[in-house]
């Protein structure tokens, strides 16, 4: 009987202890840091929670926030002299709650979050699960509300998991996102597809950017492919500029690839260069440039064909070298005795 009694009162602590750790933990992710820094030049709002979760490791994350958004906090404080603050941040998952200071384009302090029990409600009648505390948490802090999850449905996405919303959020898919997206022509069915496409910086402000470009109707692995590889708007133009006006999506990932920019293609234009898109690959792949060029010209070698050059750097021939070799035979030697030269190892 006795040891009954002393198993009993064994597992009412254990409870009990693993409540009050529960309890604790979850205090701890109810509270957290906070900072803000406003870049008036571009009138934004930059602003980084910082939670601690058990066992004292600390987690961040920052995103820009309209300053609509910050309920108690205006422009003017932030700019004027440093004084204390009470402000909300409010979500559709919950309200964060922050104190601190803020002054000098700069703020700082501590939140507390309370949890929208309505935010529950309208994620089961809408067929989700209940969100855990953690869950409904990061929910609030990645701003997944349900304007957002309205417009996944609006737009044919399968109904996702809870925690798929909170990757979601996680990975910076916002309805801005998704709604910028639709308004492209862009409706991936596909979350995952939706997150990695925000993951390779392909934005609406991207697709856009090419669309008025010209390249229109691309599918979304070639946009991940075009963004990845450095294929911007501003190339496009730059290659335009250049006098290469119908470059397709391919053949502009080759070029930007191997080098080639609108600045090298005008440097060897300027030294009577113009060369396909295939010649100004194999240039700048054999190390060929505008410079490389002119060191030659300075000789008098005026006249080098596009292969002459490639040989001469192919083989380690510089300016100098060929300087050295001229004032050895007190004659301008030819581009096949400079590289003979070269080949058997002659110094000059």
């Amino acid at each position: 009987m006795r040891t009954t009694r002393l198993m009993i009162a064994k597992t009412i602590a254990i409870a009990a202890a693993t409540a009050c750790l529960t309890s604790a933990a979850q205090a701890q992710r109810d509270r957290g840091d906070w900072k803000l820094y406003y870049d008036a030049d571009r009138e934004r709002i930059e602003i980084t929670f910082s939670e601690f979760a058990a066992g004292d490791w600390q987690t961040s994350r920052s995103f820009p926030v309209d300053s609509k958004a910050l309920e108690g906090l205006t422009i003017r404080a932030l700019q004027g002299p440093t004084s204390d603050i009470s402000f909300r941040v409010r979500r559709d998952a919950g309200t964060f709650t922050m104190n601190g200071t803020v002054g000098a384009m700069r703020g700082r302090g501590s939140f507390d979050f309370a949890p929208n029990a309505g935010f529950v409600d309208e994620l089961t009648r809408r067929g989700y699960s209940r969100p855990t505390s953690e869950q409904q948490f990061q929910l609030a802090l990645n701003d997944v509300g349900l304007q957002f999850i309205d417009e996944l449905r609006a737009q044919g996405y399968e109904r996702s998991s809870v925690s798929e919303l909170v990757r979601m959020g996680q990975h910076g898919v916002s309805y801005d996102f998704v709604h910028g997206l639709a308004l492209q022509g862009y409706k991936l069915g596909d979350t995952d597809d939706l997150v990695r496409m925000r993951d390779h910086g392909v934005t609406p402000g991207y697709i856009e950017a090419l669309h008025s470009a010209g390249y229109t109707k691309i599918d979304a692995d070639k946009l991940v492919e075009m963004r990845d590889h450095g294929v911007s708007a501003d190339f496009i133009a730059g290659m335009r500029a250049a006098g290469f006006k119908n470059l397709d999506e391919d053949e502009l990932i080759r070029i930007r690839d191997h080098g080639v920019s609108s600045s090298y293609i005008s440097g060897m234009k300027s030294l009577g260069y113009n060369l396909s898109s295939d010649d100004l690959v194999r240039a700048r792949d054999h190390g060929v440039t505008p410079s490389f060029i002119e060191g030659f010209r300075k000789l008098g070698y005026s006249n080098l064909s596009i292969n002459e050059v490639i040989r001469l750097r192919d083989h380690g021939v510089t300016a100098s070298y060929a300087e050295r070799v001229a004032d050895r035979y007190r004659q301008r030697p030819s581009i096949s005795d400079i590289i003979e030269a070269r080949d058997r190892g002659m110094r000059f």
